[in-house]
């Protein structure tokens, strides 16, 4: 139905600060508290800003159009225009920058709660079946550059050590084996990660397949390194998955 509208909402003094898109009454609803900078807006007009409906009997994907249109038009705060809109316009919150303030806020509120089994199951049968696809190298970069000099918390790190202790894990490809091999393949230990890794193993007794698996691994390396070895007698050193 035709029934949305694009309105532009002024301060005082005549600049445009605010760009909207609604329907019904929408343009006079004045709890904008989603929108700090719009509520102090219409606190400062004493709740009645002036308000230009710019066209109205659109289709909703004609007014996110020209929502769109007029928010890059205008310029955001963000931007170095006077709009307080949050996003760039048109459906969800594309372009929406979070303040460290609005950031910290959320992360107070979501601090200590734990999701239910049920929620967490519909969570998991709503995102079956969506392809996430591989991520790309410059995404992959952010993220490792986000997580550099990140020290994990000796809390957090009881809380993970605990949700994995005991978990089944699928076993890695032989590709998969490679690839981490490849990747480890010359890289020197500290001596700091070597006592970790010596007191983490302390105590610990392997499964008799482990040990199997171990056994078996290690005769496929002596019989590869007989194939290696060099005139002088000497093994050529390799990694063998």
């Amino acid at each position: 139905m035709d029934e949305f509208y694009v309105y532009v909402l002024f301060s005082t003094d005549g600049i445009p600060r605010y760009v909207g898109k609604g329907k019904n009454a929408r343009w006079k609803r004045r709890n904008r508290a989603y929108n700090p900078g719009l509520e102090r807006l219409i606190r400062e007009a004493n709740g009645e800003p002036p308000i230009v409906i710019v066209r109205n009997g659109l289709l909703e994907e004609d007014a996110f159009s020209l929502e769109m249109a007029l928010i890059s038009a205008i310029g955001r705060e963000n931007d170095g225009g006077p709009l307080v809109n949050m996003s760039a316009g048109g459906q969800g919150s594309s372009g929406r920058i979070q303040t460290d303030a609005t950031r910290q806020l959320i992360r107070e509120k979501l601090t200590g709660i734990k999701w239910s089994k049920g929620r967490c199951k519909n969570l998991s049968k709503a995102r079956k079946g969506i392809p996430l696809g591989p991520m790309s190298c410059e995404h992959r970069l952010k993220i490792s550059e986000a997580h550099k000099g990140k020290v994990m918390p000796e809390e957090q790190r009881k809380r993970l050590s605990a949700t994995l202790t005991g978990r089944k894990t699928r076993p890695c490809q032989v590709e998969t084996k490679r690839k981490i091999g490849a990747i480890h393949l010359g890289k020197p230990l500290s001596q700091d990660h070597r006592n970790k890794l010596s007191i983490s193993h302390l105590g610990h007794v392997p499964s008799k397949e482990a040990r199997l698996a171990m056994s078996d691994a290690q005769k496929r390396r002596w019989a590869r390194s007989e194939g290696l070895r060099e005139s002088d007698g000497r093994v050529r050193r390799e990694i063998v998955v």
